[in-house]
């Protein structure tokens, strides 16, 4: 806004001082109170509070862009007043100003047709608006399946973590895809991603290049044609030609997008604190704010479950939801609130598969050390690692971990064969490929007909 009125170096640099030091006296010494104090107060009577004054009087003429604006309206509000502000007493502390939108002030009659009102209540309680039930025509407990792959998707993971857990999101997804799609020759699944992960998942093949371009592209720059992705498909029907959707995660906003709906609706004294323990998505010192997270994250699942074809009621076909997220309180909420039956539900616990492969991965290298002195020399797994390598072998030589096993042999070049002792007793012989023998083309072959 400085630049619009011409202030001088020695006012703007002046001026920004004032600004910076005003916030962060007020962050310091109000240390009792969850609201704000008029900012004067720190520089009332001195030569600096004047010069200040005559330059935010300047900044009353500029026109700037509409957020600096609601700023500037905003500052002078606190430099003036007492609990205008809200304070955020966090790592990275912040001033919350957040004001109600009152609609009665237009005098008129509303109606707002919204499936999923009566989840969220609290911000339509506080409006004033009239909830009125309605029947619900969807038959939940005839079509819809819920695949719950329970897995940590927490931003707070190292890069590496969150590569692997993405990398195992994707298989995940491609392996459920090519299993419905036998069964069911109409089945239709679309990713659901966060927009930051769009592209890592496209180049995974969970994307294809059809829906990359048709739902995951900016084609222009308008809020009607955003391209879609987790946070992103309220109030839009292009999925309702789909019969599955993956959500690879919960629509969780950062807690301030929630505290900012809480001062409005509660004023500025109330406690925006975030409860020390929130395992088990217990986030809000308040009750009040925790209500209105979990209706908004609840109200969000639903609205974007029904972009699927589950939205068309004259339909008989189930709907399938995979969701990927270790936040299973949600999957609590879900099955109360479209009143699925328990065989409606699966729980695959994803996050054990994945140290699994980790664990496995870590096997076959010990076992490529032990067997680099006895190359192309066929071993049983005691006479590789003891009794401790053949019953981890037995433990786990069984299902996807089977499958995941003979993949990392054939990484490791190490060729396996399945044995029947005279007892009618499995075992394994294992022998490690010296490659100046034997050619990748081999080890291959050998896994395609073990397969």
């Amino acid at each position: 806004m400085a630049d619009r009125i011409h202030l001088s170096n020695r006012e703007f640099k002046e001026a920004r001082d004032i600004l910076s030091e005003l916030i962060n006296l007020e962050l310091k010494d109000n240390v009792t109170s969850h609201s704000t104090l008029r900012l004067n107060r720190f520089i009332e009577g001195s030569e600096r509070e004047r010069l200040f004054n005559t330059i935010l009087a300047k900044l009353a003429d500029a026109k700037g862009e509409l957020e600096d604006m609601r700023r500037y309206t905003w500052f002078m509000k606190m430099y003036a007043e007492d609990h205008i502000g809200c304070i955020e007493r966090t790592n990275k502390q912040a001033i919350i100003c957040s004001e109600w939108l009152d609609y009665g002030r237009l005098h008129t009659h509303m109606l707002i047709l919204d499936g999923t009102a009566h989840i969220s209540q609290s911000i339509y309680e506080r409006s004033g608006f009239e909830l009125i039930p309605m029947t619900i025509v969807h038959r939940y407990a005839e079509r819809l399946n819920i695949r719950w792959k329970n897995i940590n998707t927490s931003t707070t993971l190292s890069y590496r973590e969150l590569k692997e857990v993405k990398e195992a999101i994707a298989g995940d997804f491609l392996e459920i895809q090519s299993k419905l799609q036998e069964k069911r020759p109409s089945f239709k699944m679309i990713a659901l991603p966060k927009q930051d992960d769009i592209a890592f998942y496209h180049a995974e093949g969970v994307i294809t290049d059809e829906q990359l371009k048709q739902f995951f592209t900016i084609k222009q720059k308008s809020d009607d044609d955003m391209r879609k992705h987790l946070f992103n498909v309220v109030g839009n029907n292009d999925f309702s030609s789909f019969n599955a959707m993956a959500l690879f995660g919960v629509p969780i906003r950062p807690p301030r997008y929630y505290r900012e709906i809480a001062v409005a609706m509660y004023g500025v004294d109330i406690d925006i604190s975030l409860n020390e323990n929130r395992n088990k998505g217990n986030w809000f010192t308040d009750e009040r704010i925790q209500k209105l997270y979990i209706e908004d994250v609840l109200a969000n699942l639903s609205q974007i479950i029904h972009r699927t074809s589950l939205r068309n009621v004259n339909l008989s076909e189930e709907v399938d939801i995979v969701m990927y997220s270790k936040r299973t309180e949600w999957l609590t909420l879900m099955q109360k609130e479209f009143r699925l039956p328990d065989e409606r539900i699966n729980m695959h616990q994803l996050h054990n598969e994945l140290r699994f492969k980790k664990a496995c991965s870590k096997k076959m290298i010990e076992m490529v050390k032990l067997m680099v002195g006895k190359k192309n020399i066929k071993l049983t797994a005691k006479e590789i690692g003891g009794k401790a390598l053949y019953q981890w072998f037995r433990d786990n030589w069984k299902g996807n971990r089977k499958q995941f096993i003979l993949s990392e042999l054939k990484n490791h070049n190490i060729l396996l064969f399945e044995r029947t002792s005279k007892v009618g007793r499995q075992y394994w012989l294992f022998m490690l490929v010296d490659q100046d023998a034997f050619t990748d083309h081999v080890v291959s072959e050998h896994y395609r007909k073990l397969s």
